[in-house]
């Protein structure tokens, strides 16, 4: 709201013997402004004097910024209020705001409000419980109330670090770590702790950049889904960091048991009577990928040693761990002259693509295919049939490298124990 301009020219024609002359049309101004605002607000104006020449000891205003009218301008005339001949411009700029709102609210401010030392309002904004509930419930409505926002800049160049946790994932669109983000948000949130999230694209060279941007926040630790050991190894070594899923050196990994996760997909496709199996899995590059692959062997090694007599084939094919890739892979699997009866994914995502090969050729799941995924993401008790899987227990997961971002935790590797989730994409085969 502004004043009109018949007010400010009213102001600029009666003589003035000073500034305080000014102040007292600040204070007509006000009340006349005053007449037309809602009861629940109030006004204030700033009244800036701008210099067109003149002697360098004309009075400048003491904040400056770009008014938001020119409401009138002429020349002094006025021999008491300075000895220069000047053209002086007369900016005046109202502001409603709620009643009892500072304009610059400090953390003064807030103490003597709640009539608490200032070192009690800094206790109760960092959560301490030495302070008592009636003193916290007194200055976080006093807070409320002002509008206050604590500035962390100060402290956190003190401390050298934010309450911020950097998350670097290989692929915001899967699923996996789609999940696994809002896990760590959530639960990062609840701790007063806000998450900065990172995409790398599975490229070392973007992840490289985005690790140096967030490091360069001061964070107080960062989760990160490596892509690769090499650019960043070094660039981590020293601090707060953690890894989810895949390894890096020197540094506390948090993830499931992936041997034992491709273990029991063997074990319980055996167990179903298959004997002509076959493995999807992921690019081999990656640890986890391994792991899973070699769990799955592994078991079938087992089998076989036990049972010598019985005839049994396995065929096996690796690429990523998309839905692409599931589908392309599930083409070349399915249309052999023998396929198999039953394929284990190293992924739900390819175990979604293979759903969609079979689909194409007029396979039917579990009647003549089942299908057995890993990771457990939200669509595989979505998809039609339901998908079997390896469940990784991903809010435990996440749980599990806060409280080591946070320090609670000491460990320097914490391997979770896979679930088998039967669903209906599986079936017992027919010895």
């Amino acid at each position: 709201m502004f004043l009109k301009k018949s007010l400010a020219s009213d102001f600029m024609t009666r003589p003035t013997t000073g500034l305080s002359a000014a102040a007292a049309m600040v204070g007509s101004a006000v009340a006349a402004t005053s007449a037309t605002t809602d009861a629940s607000l109030k006004s204030f104006i700033v009244i800036l004097l701008e210099k067109s020449s003149g002697e360098t000891f004309h009075r400048q205003a003491r904040y400056r910024f770009r008014p938001q009218e020119i409401v009138s301008s002429r020349r002094c005339q006025y021999e008491t209020f300075h000895r220069c001949n000047l053209l002086h411009r007369v900016y005046i700029q109202t502001q409603s705001l709620p009643v009892g709102v500072l304009l610059t609210v400090t953390i003064k401010d807030v103490a003597k409000a709640a009539g608490v030392a200032v070192g009690t309002v800094s206790r109760v904004l960092a959560k301490n419980k030495t302070v008592s509930e009636e003193i916290r419930t007194r200055v976080e409505e006093v807070i409320q109330q002002l509008g206050y926002t604590p500035n962390s800049l100060g402290r956190n160049l003190r401390l050298n670090r934010t309450d911020l946790i950097g998350l670097v994932i290989p692929d915001i669109t899967n699923p996996f770590f789609a999940e696994l983000a809002k896990h760590v948000e959530m639960m990062a949130s609840a701790e007063g702790y806000s998450v900065l999230l990172a995409n790398s694209h599975d490229d070392p060279a973007a992840e490289q950049q985005q690790v140096q941007t967030l490091l360069g926040r001061l964070p107080s630790g960062l989760i990160l889904v490596p892509v690769s050991e090499s650019r960043i190894g070094d660039l981590v070594s020293g601090t707060n960091t953690v890894t989810v899923d895949r390894p890096l050196k020197g540094q506390t990994l948090v993830g499931v048991d992936n041997r034992r996760g491709g273990y029991l997909a063997a074990d319980y496709l055996l167990s179903l009577g298959h004997r002509r199996l076959g493995y999807m899995g992921g690019p081999q590059i990656l640890d986890v990928a391994r792991e899973r692959y070699e769990g799955f062997i592994s078991r079938i090694e087992e089998f076989q040693q036990q049972h010598p007599s019985r005839s049994f084939a396995i065929q096996t094919v690796d690429g990523n761990f998309d839905y692409r890739a599931g589908e392309e892979l599930g083409n070349r699997l399915l249309r052999q002259q023998h396929p198999p009866t039953a394929i284990a994914t190293a992924s739900d995502q390819q175990a979604i693509g293979l759903m969609r090969a079979a689909a194409d050729i007029g396979l039917s799941i579990p009647d003549d295919l089942s299908i057995v995924g890993f990771d457990d993401i939200p669509l595989a008790s979505l998809v039609l049939p339901r998908l079997t899987t390896i469940r990784q227990p991903l809010a435990e997961i996440a749980r599990i490298a806060l409280d080591a971002i946070l320090k609670r935790s000491s460990a320097t590797e914490c391997k979770l124990e896979p679930v088998l989730v039967e669903r209906s994409s599986t079936r017992a085969w027919p010895a």
